[in-house]
């Protein structure tokens, strides 16, 4: 799983964000769609697309779309691995 590819499924998932409008660097709090349903649908996505069972209280923790993406990592047992 490589960041690019993180960014590109959250884009899609969040409702109202424009393809290509986020970065790895872009900060959560700071998105005007980034409430409750997008934390809910954000979980639904990781859990379908990388088989990761996260909470709502861990994606709030998250600062940025890159903290999200490494959270993922971690939680998929990859941390060992080398991040792409």
């Amino acid at each position: 799983m490589d960041v690019s590819t993180f960014i590109t499924r959250f884009t899609d998932t969040i409702d109202g964000v424009e393809p290509g409008s986020l970065c790895k660097d872009s900060v959560l709090a700071e998105l005007e769609e980034w409430d409750s349903l997008a934390i809910l649908v954000t979980i639904v996505m990781i859990e379908d697309e990388y088989g990761v069972d996260l909470t709502g209280e861990q994606l709030e923790k998250c600062q940025t779309v890159e903290d999200v993406w490494k959270l993922v990592w971690q939680v998929s047992g990859n941390a060992s691995r080398k991040c792409t």
